[in-house]
């Protein structure tokens, strides 16, 4: 960690036992397609930590080569230069593997988010749970539909509720966490800590995000003179820190079952 201008050497492709790896801080530039070679020959890739460097897109092309991250089940690439999440984090082809549990963007300058970000997560068991993308959208970006129905959630009214599909997670929202009373109860999958702060007046399609799964939800310092009328009715905490709202006009939870 911290080590300046550290160049990976090709040699990095023999790691063929590759867990985790941090390489933090370290003015990378470039990835060598070796290092490709030590994702596809390793199992159970757990934690990669890319955070603050010089990475481009460009940096993880290595002649017709292209570095893909998504094997591992933790991805941050933090503070870099980043244009695009294509191919490296989400792949239009669904062949390509997906475990991303926990991916952290943050204090990049992505120009959109592409529509194969469905296929973000998809192997993992309840899919991508934590997303980080503060201060990396466009300004007054308009989030993507594909992108919030990573998030999916189903209440039963009923005390009886069915999370018996292995993808799919039981929840306990509000009252006891053993009460088998359904109406606090939900099955739910995709994510769940969402952080959009600090991206210019952020739109979304809000028939779409309230029926997400999004439990805490963060969007400081996004230049809002108003609150969106509707938000995920998951929610248990949300974080609308330094923006210039003045009044609340409506209620933003009325459609919670």
């Amino acid at each position: 960690i911290g080590f300046p201008n550290l160049q990976l050497p090709y040699s990095i492709g023999v790691l063929n036992g590759l867990q985790s790896i941090t390489m933090k801080n370290c003015d990378l530039d470039f990835i060598p397609s070796s290092f490709q070679n030590a994702i596809s020959n390793s199992n159970n890739l757990n934690y990669l930590d890319l955070s603050y460097n010089n990475l481009n897109n460009d940096s993880l092309t290595d002649g017709s080569m292209q570095i893909i991250l998504s094997k591992f089940v933790t991805v941050d690439i933090s503070n870099n230069n980043f244009t695009s999440l294509e191919p490296m984090i989400v792949n239009s082809s669904s062949s390509v593997v997906n475990n991303i549990e926990t991916l952290n963007v943050s204090n990049n300058t992505l120009e959109e988010i592409p529509s194969s970000i469905e296929n973000l997560g998809k192997d993992a068991q309840y899919g991508t749970y934590t997303v980080n993308m503060r201060n990396s959208l466009p300004d007054n970006y308009t989030l993507p539909d594909e992108f919030l129905q990573l998030s999916d959630v189903f209440h039963d009214t009923y005390a009886t509720i069915n999370c018996s599909s292995s993808e799919w997670a039981e929840v306990h929202v509000g009252g006891s966490a053993f009460s088998d009373d359904g109406a606090t109860m939900y099955c739910y999958k995709g994510i769940q800590y969402l952080d959009l702060s600090e991206n210019l007046n952020l739109q979304w399609d809000e028939d779409t995000i309230l029926e997400t799964s999004i439990f805490r939800f963060s969007i400081t310092n996004n230049n809002y003179s108003t609150l969106p009328t509707k938000l995920p009715w998951t929610a248990l905490a949300l974080d609308f820190s330094h923006n210039d709202i003045q009044n609340i006009t409506s209620p933003i939870l009325d459609d919670r079952p």
